[in-house]
């Protein structure tokens, strides 16, 4: 085969290589085209920040009447070892909108975000009392306000841990410190009014340096438990400290033992 047939077929087989590219590349690029009903239901969004000492966690995440989100989380303080509060509102695409950062007189947020007509409700407690507060807020970060959660049955609503919305109103676990004692209480989302609820002991003499380490479990610089409340029927449960261990307990907020109990973890002082 001579010089010329050679350069003759080279030539026809580049110009193949470089047709099927241009057709590989037009379908490509057809495929990714944006389609706003997929840029809409798939995303993945991160949202930076210029300041790096700031540190936020997200706790829960809720969609909002306008397709956007909602976005509660802690943040790190330098005023104290509890965590601040953080919420950030994003689009329908899952685009950043706006921020807020709360005044630090309120702190340590807990799950879970739940929206009742258009205002969003969550669990905090006020700094430096540690009493269970309501925050509200509306979805476009304008205004936020706090109701303390009243007491009930000698229960003093502090260091709040989880709330879930059942049967109309907050389902919320705390732990009274005061008493050494891990309470369940029905609290009305909107006024802060217990209506019900029920402490068990964390053990009968417990001493100062067990009450100290679940007090540190709070901490933003300590490990979190998993706390969970919820409801079954009639039998409400919590997953929370009880008779020096970290259990499931079952109650019907009227005995005053448990209906229930799974021990999980033996609390100790090196919480």
């Amino acid at each position: 085969m001579d010089l010329n047939h050679q350069t003759v077929n080279l030539f026809l087989m580049l110009k193949k290589f470089y047709s099927l590219l241009f057709i590989a590349l037009t379908v490509l690029s057809c495929s990714e085209e944006s389609n706003p009903k997929f840029d809409t239901d798939n995303f993945t969004s991160i949202f930076d920040n210029y300041k790096f000492d700031i540190d936020y966690t997200p706790i829960d995440m809720v969609q909002t009447s306008d397709g956007g989100y909602l976005i509660l989380g802690r943040r790190k303080l330098t005023t104290s070892n509890m965590s601040g509060i953080y919420l950030l509102k994003a689009d329908e695409n899952g685009n950043f909108v706006k921020e807020l950062e709360v005044d630090e007189t309120y702190v340590n947020p807990v799950a879970r975000l739940t929206q009742i007509g258009e205002v969003f409700y969550f669990a905090c407690m006020e700094y430096p009392f540690m009493t269970a507060n309501i925050a509200s807020v509306d979805p476009d970060l304008e205004n936020v306000a706090f109701t303390p959660v009243s007491s009930i049955n000698d229960i003093i609503p502090t260091y709040p841990s989880v709330a879930s919305y059942i049967d109309n109103q907050f389902l919320l676990q705390c732990y009274d410190h005061e008493n050494r004692q891990s309470g369940l209480l029905i609290v009305d989302p909107v006024t802060g009014a217990a209506s019900g609820g029920k402490a068990f002991t964390i053990g009968i003499g417990a001493a100062d340096n067990v009450n100290e380490a679940i007090i540190n479990t709070f901490a933003h610089s300590r490990r979190s438990f998993p706390y969970e409340v919820g409801k079954s029927g009639g039998t409400y449960f919590f997953n929370g400290f009880y008779n020096f261990t970290y259990s499931l307990v079952f109650t019907d907020l009227v005995s005053d033992d448990p209906i229930g109990s799974s021990e999980t973890r033996s609390v100790k002082t090196k919480l």
